[in-house]
């Protein structure tokens, strides 16, 4: 069957056996402003309803939120171990300071993306990720906590974007991404750049450098994450767009908050990520002006839009 969204000449026509008005509420609560505003390629839609709508279909049947954690409701789900003591964000942010950060994705590197493959495709995070920079990405692009390089293909093409510059302060994590960049076409893997650099002192790049600033799941890592907030604003034009996909504390799901809490310890020793932080309020003592903010998976991801307070 089909389902149109939208008004006027951008209607948009989604296909598929999952094509339900249940699947056109959930398009339009992740992408709302998107939806109406801009004209979508079919082939985006059929992704998002084929694959997600199936997994959503599969969630709407059970209930249990146990049941959702254990089919990877929960980005970046920890199975190693037994649960712990409950710890807050500040009690664990000692494993994501330098050097025992880098130590932890020197270690992780070459399994990383493997290991979170299964959790993003069960969970859409791809899809996200494809819709935060397909949508808002434009001009002059820096990407911060760039890791392995799990953007990479999702970026417009050069008439939006023209040039991409990747950073990450892990030498180990970044070599996945020059493994990758080398199997591109020459021109596609010319539009990128890639460099180590903290996040926080990105000192190599003069105020208003860049149109679009990019981190995804970064904040849970970095040692100061309003700092690095602030030294985004400074290397971001007036007029550019912050984007922001992160996962941290559910506002609606105390419980979840509870099981984060703890997990806390362990998932930040194993992987260098602190996943408990309250990201809102991270965001507001920035000062960013928020645009657009939705949350996921029971309220522990999100998917963030804004611009700096210049």
């Amino acid at each position: 069957g089909k389902q149109i969204i939208g008004n006027g000449t951008d209607d948009i026509i989604i296909t598929g056996a999952v094509c339900k008005a249940r699947l056109a509420t959930l398009v339009t609560q992740i992408l709302p402003e998107e939806v109406t505003s801009t004209p979508v390629s079919v082939w985006f839609l059929e992704i998002f309803s084929n694959v997600y709508g199936n997994i959503c279909q599969a969630f709407w049947s059970r209930r249990d939120l146990g049941n959702h954690l254990r089919r990877g409701g929960l980005y970046g789900g920890d199975r190693k171990g037994q649960e712990g003591r409950k710890v807050t964000a500040d009690g664990v942010k000692s494993y994501v300071f330098d050097p025992r950060r880098n130590e932890t994705y020197s270690k992780i590197a070459h399994s990383y993306d493997n290991e979170i493959e299964k959790d993003e495709l069960v969970m859409g995070i791809n899809l996200l990720r494809r819709a935060l920079l397909y949508f808002h990405a434009k001009g002059d692009v820096l990407e911060v906590g760039a890791g392995t390089g799990r953007n990479l293909g999702y970026y417009p093409g050069p008439s939006t974007v023209r040039k991409i510059t990747l950073t990450d302060s892990s030498k180990k994590m970044l070599l996945r991404v020059e493994d990758k960049l080398s199997k591109m076409s020459r021109d596609e893997r010319d539009r990128y750049e890639v460099s180590v650099a903290d996040a926080s002192n990105l000192h190599s790049y003069p105020e208003s450098s860049f149109d679009t600033v990019v981190d995804t799941f970064g904040l849970c890592s970095f040692d100061d994450p309003v700092a690095v907030l602030n030294e985004l604003q400074r290397v971001c034009k007036a007029d550019g767009k912050i984007l922001l996909l992160e996962h941290g504390r559910s506002k609606t799901f105390t419980g979840l908050s509870s099981y984060l809490d703890k997990h806390a310890e362990r998932h930040a020793k194993n992987w260098g990520c602190v996943w408990n932080r309250d990201i809102s309020h991270i965001v507001a003592s920035s000062g960013l002006k928020l645009e657009i903010l939705r949350n996921f998976h029971f309220g522990t991801t999100y998917y963030i839009v804004c611009r700096p307070s210049k």
